[in-house]
């Protein structure tokens, strides 16, 4: 019978305080603890975690009992993406031998956007090849130290996957924004991988007032059309039957439909349902907007 665990020493984690990881730019560094706000799903992403506070990697090693193993020894990052575990994917980004790495420069790590979606964990893994130290055999791949780290790709409900393009050489209509609404054939299907705004980079003021935080009338503007283009599709769609207080998979659109549909619900005057809120969108839709500006602004406030 095959032992339930195969016990060996690693390193002990109060010695190697935990790295804050940053998005690079150039030499500018912004802490991702709040995530990415203005991500863009075609545009590479740079992660660096800064070593410096940590100790010199053979002095631990010869203090944790692993000497032998330091010059077996490497630092990974697996990157594992998705609204879980189960349903994501996972690859390695970043593997290279410990003793070839400065403490003091940290690590950068590039990321293809493409693969992403939703939230990122970052896991930096210590590992070993095969080797032995004093009164253990340390199997290949042994996991010395590990450290998981996670961020959303999106920080609040104004941004969305976002792509900046010239409306005028694409020949698109002039507006400030668009709101591309993926195929739904499932309400339990990613918001974030159905959803992709359109900003008129040839309104770079518009773009540099959004991105203030200090515009709250244009920034209400933006979120209430947001709401309005998608419940219009969801609505329109008799296969779809969204229902409020319906359970659906965490991020999903049907999770944020079912969330506007209630606060639009919640008028003063009346509970309205489902069908009257999609008789309202065909009959009165200026009055359907209306309601979705409303509980924008209710966001905004809150």
């Amino acid at each position: 019978m095959k032992p339930v665990a195969y016990p060996y020493p690693v390193l002990p984690a109060s010695a190697l305080p935990d790295p804050e990881w940053f998005l690079a730019s150039g030499d500018d560094l912004t802490s991702l603890r709040d995530g990415i706000d203005a991500w863009d799903a075609e545009l590479p992403l740079d992660l660096h975690a800064s070593l410096a506070a940590w100790p010199a990697f053979d002095d631990l090693f010869q203090s944790s009992g692993l000497g032998e193993a330091f010059q077996h020894a490497s630092l990974n990052v697996l990157v594992e993406t998705g609204p879980s575990a189960i349903t994501g994917h996972r690859f390695t980004a970043f593997k290279k031998p410990l003793q070839s790495i400065e403490r003091e420069s940290g690590i950068t790590v590039n990321l293809d956007s493409s693969l992403l979606i939703e939230k990122v964990t970052l896991h930096l893994l210590i590992t070993v090849d095969s080797c032995t130290v004093p009164g253990f055999e340390l199997k290949a791949g042994s996991v010395l130290f590990r450290y998981a780290f996670s961020f959303p790709l999106e920080g609040s409900f104004a941004n969305f996957p976002v792509r900046p393009v010239s409306f005028a050489e694409q020949k698109l209509s002039p507006g400030f924004w668009q709101i591309d609404v993926g195929l739904i054939s499932d309400l339990d299907q990613s918001l974030l991988g159905t959803l992709l705004v359109y900003l008129n980079n040839d309104h770079v003021d518009v773009i540099d007032r959004l991105n203030s935080g200090n515009d709250r009338a244009l920034e209400c503007l933006f979120q209430a059309d947001i709401v309005a283009t998608v419940l219009q599709v969801i609505l329109g769609d008799d296969s779809l039957e969204p229902e409020i207080g319906q359970t659906y998979a965490e991020g999903s659109i049907g999770e944020a439909a079912s969330g506007w549909l209630a606060g639009l619900r919640d008028d003063a005057a009346s509970l309205l349902t489902v069908p009257m809120l999609r008789e309202e969108m065909v009959s009165r839709p200026g009055v359907f907007r209306a309601r979705c500006q409303a509980f924008a602004q209710m966001e905004v406030d809150e």
